[in-house]
């Protein structure tokens, strides 16, 4: 009798999981659908694995390539850059001539007692989502003359960059300029980018149809593949026969979000495997292979920051490190939990680290993190930026202007404080 019972309710509850699954998948399959490429979207979110982005690459292409006002261009050397004096739909980002983010334009020379600032990154360097003056090279500059400084602060941030894009930015456009200082945002979301050449394989959502450049490790050195770019009315093509693509391989980001695994044909296990990694970050330091700390999208990084840092010392300058901590480290620090990517920055030995994350840790306590960081950073969160790097370069610009020069490699010479180097 009781073997018999046993069994009804072994049977009983295989039916009802049985049941409860195929009514979750029904659930999941009748509230959402299939993009035309071939990607299921859950409410709003893109389900892996992806179908390559072949009609949405072509419909953004085809409005890049009709329009002469877009903010983006293509660039061969870059894979894209800002255009020159032009502004974005909702006039927050506005370029001179030279494609800086800026309302005016500056001399390649500087003058006598000028201290300027050449920055170099990504979106949050440029300052994405803050007007003009509220970008953070804006805020930085006004903050130097208020110490009493005539100094200039030159925003080379472009949305989407890795840090092998900033740093073929640096050689390609920051040699025109004189400059006291190179200031690179060190934004740890960068890694996965420098192992990615197409950013919409990398990112469903983005709107930059364009490829990008990208360097392999090979032999104890670098190679850089894919430069030329490749051209934004071939883009649509290449996706389109992307796994004969020659360089296919270098895509990293393609084998991680665009591979099939044994549980693909079930939408709602699917689904749930997404939901789950999102609790982490789709961009964290645990998130994916992409970001492991000895992976390749690390190991470039290094590489790249030592060779540009070694370039700007030989050249007398100061190479400064500006920390950007995401939303997990900031959280972390209002928890008195570790900084997640802390193994990162262990691997940076020999560089000046400025790092306004105690600030913003102080701030997003008393004003909450949505005050401080809704999506890129707010007005206040760029003002911690600037004030961090403020108290940082402003010892340095007067040692410029009334003592010795920066000695490549001395640290004290910064006046940083405590704590701030690494």
């Amino acid at each position: 009798m009781r073997v018999r019972r046993a069994l009804f309710l072994g049977l009983f509850l295989l039916f009802s999981l049985a049941m409860t699954f195929v009514l979750g998948e029904w659930y999941v399959r009748t509230q959402g659908g299939r993009d035309a490429d071939g990607t299921f979207v859950f409410r709003g979110r893109p389900i892996r694995p992806y179908g390559l982005p072949v009609h949405k690459a072509r419909g953004i292409v085809d409005q890049y390539l009709s329009s002469s006002t877009s903010f983006l261009i293509y660039d061969p050397d870059l894979g894209w850059r800002h255009r020159p004096n032009a502004r974005t739909a909702d006039q927050l980002h506005r370029t001179n001539a030279a494609g800086l983010r800026a309302d005016r334009e500056y001399s390649a020379a500087m003058k006598p007692g000028l201290f300027r600032v050449s920055m170099f990154g990504d979106s949050f360097v440029l300052g994405s989502d803050v007007d003009q003056p509220d970008a953070p090279g804006a805020q930085l500059e006004k903050l130097l003359k208020l110490r009493g400084l005539d100094a200039e602060v030159l925003n080379f941030g472009v949305g989407g960059y890795g840090f092998d894009q900033a740093w073929l930015h640096y050689r390609g456009d920051g040699p025109h300029y004189e400059t006291s200082v190179i200031v690179q945002g060190l934004q740890f979301e960068n890694i996965g980018r420098n192992v990615t050449l197409f950013r919409i394989v990398a990112v469903p959502g983005t709107v930059i149809p364009f490829s990008k450049p990208r360097y392999v490790l090979r032999n104890g050195g670098m190679e850089l593949v894919n430069q030329p770019a490749v051209p934004p009315e071939q883009v649509p093509a290449v996706l389109a026969h992307f796994r004969e693509w020659p360089l296919a391989k270098y895509e990293a980001s393609y084998a991680e979000s665009y591979r099939r695994h044994w549980y693909t044909p079930s939408l709602l296990v699917s689904t749930l495997v997404e939901l789950w990694n999102a609790r982490k970050g789709a961009q964290s330091a645990n998130a994916s292979a992409l970001y492991d700390v000895d992976g390749e999208g690390m190991s470039i990084t290094v590489k790249l920051l030592e060779g540009w840092r070694d370039e700007v010392t030989r050249a007398g300058k100061p190479f400064v490190l500006i920390y950007l901590p995401r939303a997990e480290s900031i959280s972390a620090g209002m928890t008195g939990r570790p900084d997640p990517w802390q193994p990162h920055l262990d691997r940076l030995h020999g560089f000046t680290i400025v790092d306004p994350t105690p600030r913003m840790v102080r701030y997003a306590k008393v004003h909450g993190m949505t005050a401080l960081m809704p999506g890129h950073y707010s007005a206040a969160g760029y003002r911690i930026v600037a004030e961090t790097l403020a108290d940082a370069l402003a010892p340095l610009a007067m040692e410029q202007r009334n003592g010795p020069r920066y000695r490549p490699g001395s640290k004290s010479s910064i006046g940083l404080p405590s704590g701030s180097s690494n």
